[in-house]
């Protein structure tokens, strides 16, 4: 019986032994520690959550108006966002960032600071940067062209003119018996109605011509006046009527 007491005592002394050779107090310490390792990290996890934070915001211009598509860029990091349709943003932060930009074409860029102790809500209003707007959108400002410079004219012109004279001259009976013949030169001015006015012979060949000359005028196509500067002038005109015989032989 005693052997058998001895026996068992050095069973189980033999069993610790290769259990701890084996490393099961080691597995059991392990196995313990497992969930302290968890704890700890799930406390850094939560560390990284409480060092990050959320920065909303609407930026406008000075008017009141919202402003898209304007750049909002942590200073210090590498986080940036841009803003929606009615101006809103939201950016999420490193703790230590304590100041955002904020851009958009045409506006000055604006540097704000970031109160740590309190939910950061943020509204700013961006001025316009007129230097700025003057290189993007060039405007080129030309003179006008001044309007062209029209002469009064007949109507129909000069051709029709001159192919009216030549079917209504009626040759003076006196000056065919007296063989006259010649052109006759007149200037007149045209008013700025188009009316014929101030007419004087200038070249003459006989009284009877030359009466039938400013009968021609005055009778004759309607006239268009001047125009100069986009206006209507008076306008002096001169103009050559001839008579010759063997057209009315």
């Amino acid at each position: 019986m005693k052997r058998d007491d001895e026996a068992l005592a050095m069973s189980s002394s033999v069993s610790s032994s290769e259990l701890e050779v084996a490393g099961a107090p080691a597995l059991a310490r392990s196995a313990q520690k497992l969930p302290n390792m968890d704890e700890q990290q799930v406390v850094q996890a939560d560390s990284v959550a409480e060092a990050m934070r959320l920065v909303r915001g609407r930026i406008l211009d000075t008017q009141g108006q919202p402003l898209p598509g304007a750049t909002v860029r942590a200073i210090g990091a590498a986080a940036s966002t841009a803003t929606a349709a009615d101006g809103t943003f939201a950016l999420r932060l490193p703790e230590p960032v304590t100041q955002i930009n904020v851009s958009s074409l045409g506006f000055l860029t604006r540097q704000q600071p970031l109160n740590r102790d309190t939910a950061t809500h943020i509204t700013l209003a961006l001025t316009p940067d007129s230097q700025q707007l003057n290189e993007v959108v060039k405007v080129r400002r030309e003179k006008a062209p001044a309007p062209a410079a029209v002469d009064a004219l007949p109507a129909g012109g000069y051709p029709l003119f001159r192919q009216y004279l030549k079917d209504s001259l009626d040759y003076p009976t006196k000056a065919l018996e007296d063989r006259k013949e010649g052109t006759v030169q007149l200037s007149f001015t045209v008013a700025t109605d188009g009316t014929v006015q101030d007419v004087k012979v200038l070249r003459k060949v006989s009284e009877e011509i030359d009466s039938e000359a400013i009968r021609l005028l005055r009778e004759g196509p309607k006239w268009f006046p001047a125009i100069r500067n986009g206006r209507r002038v008076a306008h002096p005109v001169r103009i050559s009527i001839p008579f010759r015989l063997e057209d009315h032989l």
